[in-house]
This record gives structure tokens, sequence and C-alpha cells, in this order.
């Protein structure tokens, strides 16, 4: 039986231990309405190596604002702490909110986070991309406590307590002998010798310096970098893989950049269209993607471990919906015909309810003419049912 690495009490409590060891989470939102926003609250804690804990709450007006207070458990808990903080509706996830931290030994470390309504229906990619006005942004990683306390800084032992910021492999008492710096390069004083000619300091000085190296050459470099080479080739999204499951959260699709070049979708937006026209959600996109590379957004992202964000919203489609991929207000790609309800699908025998379609691996741009008639079968070909082996892999 696998040991339990976290305890969750949803109430703040004392327990009568010695040890105080535990990170409180006081989870809010004035501006969310409780049951009709959200209904359920689901808590996903993680180390570096693994899920630890993965708790969902009914919610109800008697229970929220929530107090969730997690606890190390036998491990020492001085590893960094991932948290994901989902707020649902019915099922679907319509809030992500995302924290890092880290336990501080017998302290009771509190962390408001406030689920706000600029976030609602907004799920940014990557497992430590949190929302913040609205807007996708990195998750701030923990602050150093100041003092080391288990774990020695990368590079150099410490000789003293961290005063404020965590060491970075800096020389600490002596100068250099004829060793080369680790790390960084020098940052204050010149070299005893000579200043660089074309490039700064590699760490490796001719003779052992003066003093301790602080830093960088007291003259500038004779010759300036060169400009790094531009970027050759292009980028191009196309939706690589469609999937319409037998149940209801079966849905994927897959973004793939089959271009040459590495492409942004920063200002991209999967666009569905139902039943023609009776609603619009849509999920904005964050992130880049290397040539080759592909992103996944899900209907639930414990559908597959290809899954790069979950959408109860957009990725919710049926084989009759209409859905484009919008970049900078152009139309990219698209998958239907966009206005249109075909009724159960789109074409016959590669259809467009209850199967896995993958793009043909000879198309690398993407159909921009979204009022066209559409047939899955011009660039698609049709796998089993609930078929989920390629998500994530394009053209093996």
């Amino acid at each position: 039986m696998k040991r339990i690495l976290f305890f969750l009490a949803l109430v703040s409590m004392a327990f009568g231990c010695a040890d105080q060891t535990a990170i409180e989470l006081l989870l809010i939102g004035d501006e969310l309405v409780v049951p009709d926003d959200i209904d359920q609250v689901r808590v996903v804690a993680r180390n570096e190596a693994s899920v630890m804990i993965d708790n969902t709450t009914d919610l109800s007006s008697n229970n929220w604002p929530q107090t969730i207070v997690l606890r190390p458990g036998e491990t020492s808990g001085t590893g960094v702490v991932t948290v994901q903080i989902f707020g649902l509706r019915q099922g679907a996830v319509r809030i992500r909110r995302v924290i890092q931290t880290r336990f501080e030994s017998d302290t009771n470390l509190p962390i408001q986070v406030n689920l706000t309504r600029s976030c609602l229906d907004i799920m940014c990619s990557g497992e430590t991309t949190d929302c913040v006005g609205g807007r996708c942004t990195d998750a701030p990683p923990p602050p150093d406590a100041g003092v080391d306390s288990d774990v020695p800084d990368t590079d150099v032992p410490d000789t003293t307590p961290d005063a404020d910021t965590p060491d970075v492999a800096m020389d600490t008492d002596t100068p250099d002998t004829d060793m080369p710096d680790t790390d960084m390069p020098d940052t204050d004083v010149p070299d005893a010798d000579e200043p660089d000619a074309d490039e700064p300091d590699a760490g490796m000085d001719a003779s052992p310096d003066a003093e301790m190296d602080a830093g960088m050459d007291a003259e500038p470099d004779a010759a300036p970098d060169a400009e790094p080479d531009a970027p050759s080739g292009t980028g191009s999204i196309v939706i690589s893989e469609y999937v319409e499951g037998s149940g209801s959260s079966n849905k994927a699709l897959e973004l793939t950049n089959r271009g040459d070049a590495p492409i942004s979708l920063e200002g991209c937006v999967i666009d569905v269209l139902v039943n023609g026209g009776s609603s619009n959600p849509t999920l904005n996109l964050s992130g880049s993607l290397e040539p080759g590379e592909s992103f996944v957004a899900c209907r639930n992202m414990s559908l597959s471990p290809a899954c790069d964000v979950e959408s109860g919203s957009a990725i919710n489609y049926n084989g009759d919906d209409a859905i484009r991929i919008v970049c900078g207000g152009d139309v990219v790609d698209r998958f239907g015909q966009w206005g249109m309800d075909p009724g159960t699908h789109w074409g016959d025998a590669v259809r467009s309810n209850e199967m896995t379609l993958r793009r043909s691996c000879s198309v690398t741009e993407g159909d921009t003419d979204f009022a066209a008639a559409f047939d899955p079968a011009v660039q698609y070909e049709a796998f089993d049912t609930d078929d989920l082996t390629g998500l994530g892999v394009d053209c093996p």
C-alpha cells in the first residue's frame, strides 16, 4: 500500500502535534458566485517526483471560502511543492490557479489564493502556468527562506548563512589560483593581466587574480559580439488530431507546428461554433511550439498524459460543431464548416463523431477557408473510437 505523503484538512485547526509544519491555503473568490460559477474545488499537490494528493470538495454558500491545510508526511518536505487549485462547475474546469511553495520547518505558512472572475474559462497551458488578472503567466518559484536548512547550494558549500538570496556559485573566501570559475563570469574587478580581446571572460584567468574575482573587465571588449543570425523558416500551426469519443469527457484537440521554425501561440484561440451558431466557446492559448512539437487541449486532464490543458467549454464539442484556430485575428486552420450544422457529424466513412481523426502527414499548412464545405476524408485518416495513442506524437 502506497504511503500517503500529505494529509489534507478542510478546516483550519490544531492537531496537538509538536511540529506545526504546514501550508495553509485560504481559497477566496469574492467575485464568484457559489454554486452558480463553481460548485466544486479540486486541489492537486505534487512535488518534483510525483502527485502527492488530489482531492475534490463539493461547495455551497455555507463552506465558501475554503481553508485547506497541507501537512508533510514522513518525508522531510524540503522540496518545491506545486499546488494547482481548480474551480469546477458540473465537473468542467472553469478556473485554475497555480502556486509554488515549500514547507518551512515548524512553521504554519499561510497563503491566500484568489479565484477571480477575470480568469473564468481561461485555461493556461503548462503545469506551472498561472492565470492572474485574466492573463497567463508563469507561477513564481518559492522564495529562498534566507538561511539554508538541509540542502546545500548547487555548486559551492556555504561558509556563512545566506542573507537574502541563495548562493549562485560565487567564489567565497579565497582568490582564484589556477582553476576556472565554476559558473559565473567575473563581476566588478578587472583581470590582473589584460582585458579580453574579443570575447567576454570565460572564467579561465591567465594567471592568479591579485584579488578575488568580483566581476567584469574594466574596459569593454574590443569588438562587440556579432548579432545572432535571424531564424530562418516559417512556423505553421495545424489541427493534427481530433478526438470525439464515446463518453462526454473523451474529447481532445491536438495542434502541431508542422513548419520549420518555432511559432508562438500567444494571441491564438481555439474558437468553437456549436450547432451552427447556438453558442461560441473559446480557449485562449499561450506559450510556443518548436517545429514538430504538439499542444493537446482536452475536455479533462485525466483523459491522457499528453494533455497540456483542459477546458470544459471549448473542448466540449460534438460531431456537428465547427472549430477554428485563430491567431492574431486571422484564421490559420479549421475543422468543419463555419455557420453550418451538418446534423450529427461531418463526413461519412471518415466522420467527426465517436471517432479519432488524424491529419495526413503531407498536410503542412492549415485550411483557412472556414466557410467552404468540409469533408474530413480529404485530409484526415480515421481510427477507432477512443484511440488516444497518437496524442502528443504527431507523424512519428
